[in-house]
Protein backbone atom coordinates (compact mmCIF):
# COMPACT_ATOMS: atom_id res chain seq x y z
CA UNK A 1 0.00 0.00 0.00
CA UNK A 2 1.54 3.66 -0.75
CA UNK A 3 2.05 5.46 2.36
CA UNK A 4 3.07 9.07 2.40
CA UNK A 5 4.51 11.30 4.96
CA UNK A 6 2.96 14.91 5.69
CA UNK A 7 4.52 17.94 7.00
CA UNK A 8 3.97 20.06 9.78
CA UNK A 9 1.37 22.17 8.86
CA UNK A 10 0.54 22.69 12.43
CA UNK A 11 1.79 21.25 15.61
CA UNK A 12 -0.80 19.38 16.97
CA UNK A 13 -0.56 16.96 13.46
CA UNK A 14 3.28 16.82 12.67
CA UNK A 15 4.81 13.61 11.08
CA UNK A 16 1.42 12.09 10.31
CA UNK A 17 1.68 9.19 8.24
CA UNK A 18 -0.80 8.70 5.47
CA UNK A 19 -2.08 5.73 3.76
CA UNK A 20 -3.84 5.60 0.95
CA UNK A 21 -6.20 3.21 -0.79
CA UNK A 22 -7.34 3.42 -4.64
CA UNK A 23 -10.76 1.79 -6.67
CA UNK A 24 -10.24 1.47 -10.24
CA UNK A 25 -12.90 0.32 -12.51
CA UNK A 26 -11.25 -3.16 -12.36
CA UNK A 27 -11.80 -3.39 -8.41
CA UNK A 28 -9.65 -2.22 -5.39
CA UNK A 29 -6.03 -2.01 -6.48
CA UNK A 30 -5.46 -2.36 -2.02
CA UNK A 31 -7.38 -1.97 1.29
CA UNK A 32 -7.49 -0.10 4.15
CA UNK A 33 -5.60 -1.63 7.49
CA UNK A 34 -8.60 -2.29 9.91
CA UNK A 35 -9.44 -0.59 12.79
CA UNK A 36 -8.24 2.81 10.96
CA UNK A 37 -10.10 6.30 10.71
CA UNK A 38 -10.40 7.22 7.34
CA UNK A 39 -12.27 9.38 4.71
CA UNK A 40 -13.32 9.47 1.45
CA UNK A 41 -12.00 11.75 -0.60
CA UNK A 42 -14.19 11.63 -4.19
CA UNK A 43 -13.85 13.46 -7.39
CA UNK A 44 -10.96 15.51 -6.55
CA UNK A 45 -10.64 17.13 -10.28
CA UNK A 46 -8.99 20.19 -10.73
CA UNK A 47 -11.38 23.12 -11.78
CA UNK A 48 -10.00 25.78 -14.07
CA UNK A 49 -8.60 28.40 -12.31
CA UNK A 50 -10.05 32.01 -13.29
CA UNK A 51 -7.89 34.63 -15.40
CA UNK A 52 -5.98 36.28 -12.83
CA UNK A 53 -6.91 40.36 -12.44
CA UNK A 54 -3.38 41.28 -13.78
CA UNK A 55 -4.16 45.00 -13.38
CA UNK A 56 -5.00 44.86 -9.70
CA UNK A 57 -2.03 42.56 -9.01
CA UNK A 58 0.42 45.42 -10.74
CA UNK A 59 -1.41 48.01 -8.42
CA UNK A 60 -0.93 46.66 -5.09
CA UNK A 61 2.38 46.47 -3.45
CA UNK A 62 2.78 42.95 -2.26
CA UNK A 63 1.82 39.83 -4.01
CA UNK A 64 1.91 37.80 -0.77
CA UNK A 65 1.31 39.00 2.96
CA UNK A 66 1.77 36.12 5.50
CA UNK A 67 -0.70 37.01 8.79
CA UNK A 68 0.05 35.81 11.60
CA UNK A 69 3.86 35.22 10.42
CA UNK A 70 5.55 34.89 14.21
CA UNK A 71 3.23 32.08 15.28
CA UNK A 72 4.07 28.62 14.99
CA UNK A 73 2.88 27.43 11.62
CA UNK A 74 3.57 30.73 9.87
CA UNK A 75 7.28 31.51 11.24
CA UNK A 76 7.05 27.86 8.85
CA UNK A 77 5.61 29.13 6.07
CA UNK A 78 7.72 32.23 6.09
CA UNK A 79 10.59 29.75 6.06
CA UNK A 80 9.82 28.01 3.36
CA UNK A 81 8.73 31.06 1.11
CA UNK A 82 12.29 32.79 2.11
CA UNK A 83 13.67 29.34 0.62
CA UNK A 84 11.67 28.24 -2.26
CA UNK A 85 9.93 31.35 -3.21
CA UNK A 86 10.93 32.58 -6.76
CA UNK A 87 13.40 36.11 -5.93
CA UNK A 88 10.72 38.11 -8.19
CA UNK A 89 8.02 37.69 -5.74
CA UNK A 90 6.94 40.67 -3.51
CA UNK A 91 5.70 39.39 -0.13
CA UNK A 92 5.65 40.52 3.44
CA UNK A 93 4.90 39.41 6.81
CA UNK A 94 1.92 40.79 9.14
CA UNK A 95 1.04 40.50 12.38
CA UNK A 96 0.06 42.32 16.36
CA UNK A 97 4.10 43.04 17.35
CA UNK A 98 6.37 45.07 15.08
CA UNK A 99 9.54 43.92 17.49
CA UNK A 100 8.62 39.92 17.00
CA UNK A 101 7.94 40.83 12.98
CA UNK A 102 11.26 42.61 12.44
CA UNK A 103 12.95 39.85 14.54
CA UNK A 104 11.95 37.21 12.04
CA UNK A 105 12.54 39.34 8.65
CA UNK A 106 15.73 39.09 10.04
CA UNK A 107 16.34 35.80 10.45
CA UNK A 108 14.68 35.05 7.39
CA UNK A 109 17.61 37.31 5.45
CA UNK A 110 20.39 35.52 7.66
CA UNK A 111 19.30 31.99 6.37
CA UNK A 112 22.16 30.81 3.97
CA UNK A 113 19.69 29.66 1.95
CA UNK A 114 17.49 32.02 1.59
CA UNK A 115 16.81 32.82 -1.92
CA UNK A 116 13.41 35.32 -1.58
CA UNK A 117 13.30 37.29 1.64
CA UNK A 118 10.39 39.37 2.85
CA UNK A 119 10.37 42.70 1.39
CA UNK A 120 8.37 44.11 4.30
CA UNK A 121 6.47 44.44 7.06
CA UNK A 122 2.93 45.10 8.60
CA UNK A 123 1.74 45.42 11.81
CA UNK A 124 -2.24 45.48 12.28
CA UNK A 125 -3.78 43.97 15.46
CA UNK A 126 -7.24 42.18 14.62
CA UNK A 127 -8.42 41.63 18.06
CA UNK A 128 -8.12 45.42 18.45
CA UNK A 129 -10.18 46.29 15.16
CA UNK A 130 -12.91 43.81 15.78
CA UNK A 131 -13.52 45.59 19.36
CA UNK A 132 -13.74 48.93 17.39
CA UNK A 133 -14.60 48.72 13.28
CA UNK A 134 -14.18 52.36 13.35
CA UNK A 135 -10.65 52.88 14.98
CA UNK A 136 -7.27 53.06 13.81
CA UNK A 137 -6.42 49.13 14.47
CA UNK A 138 -9.23 48.27 11.94
CA UNK A 139 -7.95 51.08 9.46
CA UNK A 140 -4.08 49.34 9.83
CA UNK A 141 -5.67 46.06 8.90
CA UNK A 142 -7.98 47.50 5.71
CA UNK A 143 -4.41 49.10 4.75
CA UNK A 144 -2.82 45.92 5.62
CA UNK A 145 -5.34 43.84 3.40
CA UNK A 146 -5.43 46.87 0.33
CA UNK A 147 -1.77 46.39 0.22
CA UNK A 148 -1.67 42.45 -1.51
CA UNK A 149 -3.16 40.09 -3.77
CA UNK A 150 -3.18 37.75 -1.05
CA UNK A 151 -3.14 37.22 2.48
CA UNK A 152 -2.56 33.61 4.01
CA UNK A 153 -3.58 33.65 7.26
CA UNK A 154 -2.15 31.51 9.97
CA UNK A 155 -3.10 33.71 13.21
CA UNK A 156 -5.86 31.25 15.41
CA UNK A 157 -8.04 30.96 16.69
CA UNK A 158 -9.48 32.46 14.07
CA UNK A 159 -12.35 33.83 15.30
CA UNK A 160 -10.16 36.21 17.69
CA UNK A 161 -7.15 37.14 15.38
CA UNK A 162 -8.18 36.50 11.76
CA UNK A 163 -11.87 37.34 11.55
CA UNK A 164 -11.93 40.99 10.90
CA UNK A 165 -8.54 40.53 8.54
CA UNK A 166 -11.09 37.69 6.47
CA UNK A 167 -13.75 40.35 6.49
CA UNK A 168 -11.45 43.08 5.11
CA UNK A 169 -10.35 40.50 2.12
CA UNK A 170 -13.99 40.23 1.47
CA UNK A 171 -14.55 43.69 0.73
CA UNK A 172 -10.89 44.89 -0.65
CA UNK A 173 -11.34 41.96 -2.99
CA UNK A 174 -8.23 40.23 -1.63
CA UNK A 175 -7.93 36.75 -2.28
CA UNK A 176 -7.96 35.03 1.95
CA UNK A 177 -6.02 31.55 2.27
CA UNK A 178 -6.02 30.06 6.07
CA UNK A 179 -5.11 26.68 7.91
CA UNK A 180 -8.61 26.66 10.10
CA UNK A 181 -9.87 23.96 11.30
CA UNK A 182 -12.50 25.76 12.79
CA UNK A 183 -15.32 25.13 10.66
CA UNK A 184 -18.19 26.35 13.20
CA UNK A 185 -18.73 28.93 14.13
CA UNK A 186 -15.56 30.51 11.67
CA UNK A 187 -15.92 28.62 8.61
CA UNK A 188 -19.88 28.40 8.54
CA UNK A 189 -20.07 31.81 9.46
CA UNK A 190 -17.78 33.22 7.03
CA UNK A 191 -19.55 31.49 4.69
CA UNK A 192 -23.29 32.84 5.83
CA UNK A 193 -21.62 36.33 6.06
CA UNK A 194 -19.15 37.06 3.36
CA UNK A 195 -20.12 34.57 0.58
CA UNK A 196 -21.92 37.23 -1.37
CA UNK A 197 -19.56 40.37 -0.65
CA UNK A 198 -16.80 38.45 -1.33
CA UNK A 199 -18.27 37.01 -4.98
CA UNK A 200 -18.81 40.84 -5.83
CA UNK A 201 -15.55 41.79 -5.02
CA UNK A 202 -14.02 39.01 -6.83
CA UNK A 203 -12.39 37.70 -3.46
CA UNK A 204 -11.18 33.97 -3.10
CA UNK A 205 -11.79 32.83 0.20
CA UNK A 206 -10.07 29.60 1.02
CA UNK A 207 -10.60 27.83 4.21
CA UNK A 208 -8.81 24.56 6.31
CA UNK A 209 -6.02 24.82 3.64
CA UNK A 210 -3.39 22.74 6.38
CA UNK A 211 -3.90 19.40 7.80
CA UNK A 212 -7.64 19.22 7.75
CA UNK A 213 -7.25 18.56 3.78
CA UNK A 214 -4.32 19.34 1.78
CA UNK A 215 -2.73 16.05 2.64
CA UNK A 216 -5.41 13.81 2.27
CA UNK A 217 -6.31 16.02 -1.21
CA UNK A 218 -2.70 16.01 -2.54
CA UNK A 219 -2.23 12.10 -1.99
CA UNK A 220 -5.58 11.55 -3.78
CA UNK A 221 -4.81 13.82 -6.91
CA UNK A 222 -1.28 12.13 -6.98
CA UNK A 223 -3.10 7.95 -6.55
CA UNK A 224 -5.96 10.06 -9.73
CA UNK A 225 -2.73 10.92 -11.76
CA UNK A 226 -0.63 7.71 -11.78
CA UNK A 227 -4.13 5.48 -12.46
CA UNK A 228 -4.54 8.02 -15.31
CA UNK A 229 -0.98 7.73 -16.55
CA UNK A 230 -1.57 3.84 -16.20
CA UNK A 231 -4.41 4.18 -18.27
CA UNK A 232 -7.18 3.72 -15.96
CA UNK A 233 -9.74 5.35 -14.23
CA UNK A 234 -10.38 6.24 -10.62
CA UNK A 235 -13.68 6.05 -9.30
CA UNK A 236 -13.37 6.26 -5.64
CA UNK A 237 -10.17 7.12 -3.12
CA UNK A 238 -9.96 6.64 0.49
CA UNK A 239 -7.49 8.19 2.73
CA UNK A 240 -6.51 6.81 6.10
CA UNK A 241 -4.85 9.09 8.91
CA UNK A 242 -2.64 6.70 11.11
CA UNK A 243 -3.49 9.10 14.11
CA UNK A 244 -1.81 6.41 16.37
CA UNK A 245 1.43 6.81 14.57
CA UNK A 246 1.66 10.79 15.04
CA UNK A 247 4.64 11.94 16.94
CA UNK A 248 4.19 15.82 17.30
CA UNK A 249 2.72 18.18 19.42
CA UNK A 250 0.36 20.86 20.41
CA UNK A 251 0.59 24.27 19.78
CA UNK A 252 -0.83 27.24 21.82
CA UNK A 253 -2.76 28.51 18.94
CA UNK A 254 -3.70 24.90 18.34
CA UNK A 255 -5.04 24.19 21.35
CA UNK A 256 -6.90 27.34 21.82
CA UNK A 257 -9.08 26.75 18.74
CA UNK A 258 -10.16 23.03 20.36
CA UNK A 259 -10.96 24.89 23.63
CA UNK A 260 -13.00 27.37 21.23
CA UNK A 261 -14.60 24.78 19.32
CA UNK A 262 -15.70 22.76 22.60
CA UNK A 263 -16.97 26.10 24.08
CA UNK A 264 -19.33 27.32 21.05
CA UNK A 265 -20.07 23.44 20.99
CA UNK A 266 -20.95 23.50 24.35
CA UNK A 267 -23.05 26.29 24.03
CA UNK A 268 -25.00 25.31 21.59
Amino acid sequence: MPTGRAGATSGLYANVTLKLAVTSGNGPLSSLPAGREHRDCVGLLPATPPAPNVERMATREYDLIVWGATGFTGSLMCKHLAQHAPPELRWAVAGRRADALHKLVAELASLPSTRCPPGGVKVADAVAAAADAAGEHADAVRKMVASTHVVLAAAGPFPIYSKPVLAACAVAGTHYVDITGEVVPYVRDSVRALHEQARATGAKIVHCAGYDSMPSDLLSLLAIDALRAAGQQCSRCIVAYDLLGTLGYMSSGTLLSIVAIMRHLHAT
